[in-house]
């Protein structure tokens, strides 16, 4: 019986022993996948962030062309005039994926805000986001609707 007992207390501590190991290496399991999973989350953060810029990219060409004339929003093409919605379409879409952590916030901090305010500071622009803001066409979301009218009050009282 003394024996039995012996075995007995020997494969329990045999049976902790894995139980213990086991936690372990699901601990570090768990640790490894979590920190595959945060890498994962940041390269697609920073492939949400080239795929729109190369759509930017794009579009400030034609953005360009559109505002390079001299003339004034008004006076664009059809076309042109929706280049220039397009441009606040695409900011916007950026704005959203910023506030939903789905782009790195460094690049909206540091990149894509203040190219925002550098592209307001055209009156063309300007006068394009008016023109679609008042005619309902851009529904954004509200905190960024806010920021480009504060930047546009910012270029006109700078105008005089």
């Amino acid at each position: 019986m003394k024996t039995f007992n012996t075995i007995m207390k020997i494969i329990t501590a045999i049976g902790v022993i894995i139980a213990a190991w086991s936690t372990y290496l699901t601990s570090e399991s768990v640790k490894v996948l979590n920190n595959q999973l945060k890498q994962e989350e940041k390269h697609q953060k920073w492939e949400n962030y080239n795929i729109l810029n190369e759509r930017y990219s794009s579009l400030s060409i034609k953005i360009a062309e559109a505002i390079n004339n001299g003339r004034s929003f008004h006076n664009l093409s059809t076309m042109e005039k929706w280049v220039i919605r397009s441009y606040f379409d695409l900011t916007s879409e950026e704005y959203w994926l910023y506030k939903n952590k789905m782009i790195p916030k460094e690049m909206w901090d540091k990149r894509i805000i203040n190219g925002i305010e550098v592209n307001l500071k055209n009156k063309v622009i300007r006068e394009g986001y008016l023109f679609w803001i008042n005619k309902g066409a851009i529904k954004h979301p509200v905190e960024f609707n806010k920021k480009i009218q504060e930047i546009i009050k910012n270029e006109q009282i700078k105008e005089g």
